[in-house]
């Protein structure tokens, strides 16, 4: 019995394989099959109402337990921002993008088989919600990244329950370079 939970709290507490990215260090879940099982099998996998897949969404803002309203444009120790890109189906990828290059419009190829955390949006409960598989602990653990979203214009607002706050996302234009790409996962 004891060598029976021993193994059950070892099987439990492993990490999941990944794999390595064009980029060099984005990882992805080595299973390709990873959010059909866990997501597309029990939730509503779509778009989100109110959603442009045509527009990227730059991380701008963020709204403290306070309700103070901050910016990450304006913070000088702020080298790069976070960015979410929405696909049709219901996948989205998380870039980190250099901020100069944000604001300058100069947006990198954002092809989501060499580069960007993958992850999806889905509705549960009647509750519109993110799962994106990142870097989730100081000690650089990846695991999956789960954030309540809603919609409000041309802003995004995203609120993990073991935060406190909310980071609001700007849309921005898509450039057409980046237009062409798609995500299946």
């Amino acid at each position: 019995m004891v060598r029976f939970l021993f193994l059950l709290l070892f099987v439990s507490c492993g990490s999941m394989e990944t794999k390595v990215l064009l980029d060099g260090s984005t990882k992805i879940p080595l299973d390709d099959n990873f959010f059909n099982k866990n997501y597309r099998k029990n939730a509503t996998v779509k778009l989100i109402e109110g959603v442009d897949y045509n527009s990227i969404y730059v991380g701008g803002y963020y709204r403290d337990h306070y309700e103070v309203l901050k910016s990450n444009f304006d913070n000088k120790d702020r080298a790069y921002l976070n960015v979410l890109k929405f696909y049709e189906n219901g996948c989205v990828n998380l870039f980190f993008l250099k901020k100069s290059d944000v604001l300058s419009d100069k947006i990198p190829q954002l092809n989501p088989e060499n580069s960007g955390n993958r992850g999806v949006c889905y509705s549960n409960g009647g509750e519109n919600k993110l799962a994106i598989f990142t870097i989730v602990s100081e000690n650089l653990k990846r695991g999956i990244y789960s954030a309540t979203i809603g919609v409000n214009g041309d802003s995004l607002f995203v609120k993990r329950e073991d935060e406190n706050f909310t980071a609001i996302y700007i849309k921005k234009q898509l450039p057409k370079k980046n237009k062409k790409y798609t995500a299946n996962w």
